[in-house]
């Protein structure tokens, strides 16, 4: 028979168990409400739901991307996405067993056609902006360099480079652009970090690396990291030490991407800070002067003097000398409304990086983009042409206003309206060609 103080002892420690348990469950409970990752299995098991995400725009994989979990869901399908989880899995071997720390590879699951992998903290990956954190955090990169350079000599992998990208014409011969969407850059604290989130290309090395493969990867590297060229061919030659035969060649690539990341970041803000754009004031347009306004017109009517010919020559000329200041007008107010749209309406404009951004515009060049304010002044030009000069054809008319407004925007950057004008460039993008430029306001 069990005494009274044992009884009480017993139950007591029953009464325990049972808390623990229910501690337990509620524990389970808790972190499968809260875990993002099975919140992203909701998102998958439920097609409608998922079709409403926002989606990454580069790259051939459809990546969508909750705003209130901090995962992304990749589609690869299957069994697609078990060798890539497998080559996440590879790379992070090499990370560890080389003992990278500033590498980053997120963790991430298979849950039927797609990889749902954990969001790293960066909040950019466009070209501009990962060239502007690169410049302003230089020196906290360096360790995060040299473990990519280390990193890129045990493995292959591609991607890392735009084959064809708005910005690689600011310089010429042109220069091939980093795809940091593949590789971003961030900060924790003071550290710089490399996401490794893109390898489907990569796969580890079998054998050693010889001079040729050496200088392609200290070329690609150069290309996305030129103010550590020292930092690169000392890493580089722990693996292939004829590479240092190869060291002038290689500082002149980072010399020549050094001026077009100068081009990129601070040709356009020594622009801004002679103009007196501030964070207070980001959407600011400088004015065009009477005296610019009058260079503009005149270059634009002799230059349309050699470029036209036939009947028609004088008649356009005439409508530009009409029109010219409502065109003007037109270019300025469009641009005025891209700068507010972009401009984030919870989040203030509070570094050089984000300001630089805010007034870079990438614009399509395709007539049946009728919404894009580029081609809406050229619709609008057209127009006018269209009603006072007889052609057998729209094409016509319409080229000769594309050109026109071509024109009068090379004259707003040489007359030091804008910063940079670059015209459109056919370029494949996701397997699409597009026609796109962009503008440094």
């Amino acid at each position: 028979m069990i005494g009274p103080v044992y009884f009480l002892q017993f139950k007591e420690e029953k009464i325990i168990e049972k808390e623990k348990v229910s501690a337990t469950k509620i524990q389970r409970l808790w972190r499968q409400y809260s875990d993002p990752f099975v919140k992203g299995i909701k998102y998958i098991d439920q097609p409608e739901k998922l079709k409403n995400l926002p989606r990454a725009q580069n790259g051939k994989t459809k990546v969508y991307l909750p705003k209130e979990l901090p995962i992304v869901l990749k589609h690869s399908g299957s069994p697609h996405n078990k060798y890539r989880l497998e080559q996440m899995k590879q790379a992070w071997s090499i990370c560890v067993k080389s003992g990278y720390s500033h590498l980053v590879i997120p963790n991430a699951r298979i849950h039927g056609q797609f990889i749902i992998e954990r969001k790293l903290p960066f909040s950019f990956t466009g070209t501009k902006e990962q060239i502007g954190l690169y410049i302003e955090n230089k020196d906290s990169f360096t360790a995060a360099v040299k473990e990519f350079m280390g990193f890129f000599c045990q493995a292959n992998l591609s991607d890392i480079l735009h084959e064809n990208d708005v910005y690689t014409h600011l310089i010429s011969p042109s220069i091939l652009a980093g795809r940091y969407d593949n590789i971003p850059l961030y900060l924790e604290g003071d550290q710089g970090k490399i996401g490794l989130i893109d390898l489907e290309t990569f796969h580890p090395r079998k054998t050693g690396l010889n001079l040729a493969q050496c200088l392609h990867n200290c070329q690609n590297a150069i290309l996305l990291f030129p103010f550590h060229v020292n930092e690169i061919l000392e890493i580089a030659a722990n693996f292939c030490p004829e590479i240092s035969t190869k060291k002038a060649e290689l500082e002149g690539l980072a010399e020549k991407t050094h001026y077009f990341f100068e081009k990129m970041y601070h040709h356009h803000l020594d622009f801004l800070q002679a103009k007196k754009i501030t964070f207070e004031h980001p959407t600011t347009l400088p004015p065009i002067t009477s005296e610019q306004k009058e260079e503009i017109k005149n270059s634009l009517l002799l230059q349309l003097e050699t470029d036209f010919d036939g009947s028609y020559k004088d008649k356009i000329l005439e409508i530009i000398q009409e029109n010219f200041i409502t065109i003007l007008e037109s270019i300025t107010n469009s641009l005025t409304s891209c700068l507010e749209e972009k401009k984030p309406i919870n989040e203030s404009v509070d570094s050089n990086t984000k300001l630089l951004s805010l007034r870079t515009i990438i614009f399509e060049d395709e007539p049946y983009c009728k919404d894009d304010w580029y081609v809406k002044l050229q619709v609008d030009l057209y127009k006018k042409i269209a009603q006072r000069v007889d052609f057998d054809d729209w094409e016509t008319p319409f080229n000769h206003a594309k050109h026109i407004i071509k024109i009068i925007f090379e004259n707003l950057q040489k007359t030091d309206a804008i910063a940079f004008f670059g015209a459109s460039e056919k370029m494949k993008i996701s397997d699409i060609t597009r026609n796109l430029g962009v503008i440094f306001l």
